[in-house]
């Protein structure tokens, strides 16, 4: 257990940060506080929450103090890993909700996703615009913020954008996915309708990932991309079929039929990146955001080893062996750290692994956190409506199960 001086020290350095700034916007709060207001406030709490952790011995479990929330600055000591990874992960569970997984405080936070059910559409989640777009059928968009989902749009699936805040729908007058014509729109998460096109041609081009100003497909011939602005489909960028896909903006990568042949090309019309997503089943496969790495799991047999190619100058190297062919990449926004997810539907744990590129190293990890898909790895800011305050048993904050809906109400926390 943490002495008092040391979490004294660390809440001073904490707090003496904060107020380096002129003015800091508190969390939920609506307004900026002045630098005198936010010390007055900080020290109030900071002698009650000292008093009441040692007049109550707030303690758990296992007689160690509870871990405080938001972004990590420390070591990662207490974390999962041996350094912070200052993110969380937004696991979806494959039924109606998500699991948040804050890495270095060992904490989980489930809650339910209005629009998020069932089914096997191609993508879970996406995040654009401060939203979770989810949905298949009927599209909404859930505010990252906690507040109420909005129905953005009708269609069969939806792909993510490149553009900012939106992402495309496909609509099969069939009702199912390739029964009939189809109507392409790219919409806002306000269902705002920014383009519509009938002319997509579905007996011809599958729809796989939105990109800067269109859509990458595949064709009878290969890999392309259909331009939106002049409804066409480009030079063909390479051979498909193409299972998982990726791109960062400026480049597309895929797996050709399985991920033992990785396909990157140069995009004709480069702009920003692809929205982070979970498409579980075809993440075997990640872009940095910085554009410098390719990272892959290549399948031998009934396993996978992780291989990270430099694009700047080809080189490839294995970094891990013995993964699941079926597992999930994700790149951290500053291109410097993977991770790696089993799927972890209906069962009790997952393992996860990360890379960091400064030093080379791999760990991997079991967290008793299940029921989980693939995941997308944000700021732990992003993730506060996830998280209570009031931490329960994780009996009481149960994972989806394999049935939907899940039953869940509400939001829960529980460390593990």
């Amino acid at each position: 257990m943490l002495d008092i001086e040391e979490q004294l020290h660390r809440y001073g350095a904490a707090l003496e940060r904060r107020l380096l700034d002129r003015e800091v916007r508190v969390p939920n709060a609506p307004r900026a506080f002045s630098r005198r207001r936010l010390a007055a406030a900080a020290a109030a709490v900071l002698v009650v929450g000292i008093a009441a952790a040692v007049l109550s011995g707030v303690l758990d479990d296992d007689g160690s103090q509870l871990a405080t929330r938001g972004p990590s600055t420390g070591s990662g000591r207490d974390g999962v890993f041996s350094t912070a990874t200052d993110v969380v992960l937004l696991v979806s569970d494959g039924i109606d909700g998500v699991t948040a997984v804050d890495l270095d405080h060992r904490l989980a936070g489930r809650r339910v996703v209005e629009g998020e059910r069932a089914g096997d559409q191609p993508v879970r989640l996406t995040l654009t615009g401060g939203h979770l777009v989810v949905g298949w059928g009927e599209i909404y968009a859930a505010p990252l913020s906690g507040a109420s989902s909005t129905k953005i749009d009708d269609g069969t699936i939806y792909l993510p954008a490149a553009e900012p805040g939106e992402v495309w729908t496909v609509s099969w007058d069939g009702g199912r996915v390739g029964q009939g014509q189809a109507s392409v729109r790219r919409v806002r998460v306000d269902g705002t309708v920014e383009f519509s096109s009938d002319g997509f041609d579905t007996a011809r081009l599958t729809p796989l990932l939105g990109v800067p100003g269109g859509v990458a497909v595949q064709t009878p011939d290969g890999v392309a991309v259909w331009d939106a602005s002049t409804d066409t489909v480009g030079r063909i960028l390479g051979p498909g079929p193409a299972t998982a896909v990726t791109s960062d903006g400026r480049r597309l990568a895929w797996c050709q039929e399985t991920c033992a042949a990785a396909q990157v090309s140069d995009l004709d019309h480069p702009g920003p990146p692809t929205a982070p997503h979970v498409s579980p089943g075809s993440q075997q496969l990640a872009l940095s955001p910085d554009g410098r790495y390719l990272a892959v799991l290549r399948p031998s047999r009934s396993e996978a080893s992780l291989i990270i190619t430099d694009l700047s100058t080809g080189q490839e190297s294995m970094k891990a062996e013995s993964l699941d062919e079926y597992g999930a990449l994700l790149w951290a926004s500053d291109s410097q750290q993977l991770f790696y997810t089993e799927n972890s539907y209906i069962q009790s744990s997952t393992l996860i692994g990360r890379y960091t590129v400064s030093d080379g190293r791999w760990e991997t990890h079991t967290i008793p956190v299940g029921d989980g898909l693939a995941a997308i790895a944000v700021e732990p800011e992003e993730a506060r409506s996830f998280f209570n305050e009031i931490l329960v048993e994780e009996a009481e904050c149960p994972g989806a199960g394999g049935s939907y809906p899940s039953g869940r109400e509400g939001t829960c926390t529980f460390r593990f």
